[in-house]
This record gives structure tokens, sequence and C-alpha cells, in this order.
């Protein structure tokens, strides 16, 4: 039950493939969810600017952005 280097590297690919397109959509979950949490913080901040800073606020909408734009990057072959 040998096998060449060839099916192996197949393997390999194989998985790589899979274990990308889990990374994305947790991606794409995580960066919908800070979106939509930078977007609660700024309610929040409009009621009671002492409590939520804004700089809280662009930071986590930078960061839900930052994570959907990973979404976007390609897989080098």
């Amino acid at each position: 039950m040998a096998q060449t280097f060839g099916n192996i590297a197949s393997n390999l690919f194989g998985e790589e493939l899979a274990i990308h397109g889990i990374i994305q959509v947790v991606c794409v979950i995580t960066g919908c969810a800070l979106i939509l949490s930078a977007l609660m913080l700024y309610r929040k901040h409009r009621k009671n600017p002492m409590h939520i800073h804004l700089s809280q606020v662009f930071m986590t909408l930078l960061i839900g952005i930052a994570m959907l734009a990973l979404y976007f990057i390609p897989l080098p072959f």
C-alpha cells in the first residue's frame, strides 16, 4: 500500500482547501458580528457618550471590516 509523492501532495492540497474554506466562513461570520456589535455600541454611545467611547466603536468597526476583507484574499496556487 505504498503511495506516490503525487498522491500525498494531492491529499495535502485537498485538506488545505478545506481549511481555507473554513477560515473564510469564520472570518465572514466574525466580521458581520463585529460590524453589528459596532452599530449597537454606537447606539449606546448616542445615549450616553461618557459610558462608551467613540474610539471603541471605530475600532470594533475597523476590525469587523478587516475580518470581512480577509474573505477576499485569494488562495495562492
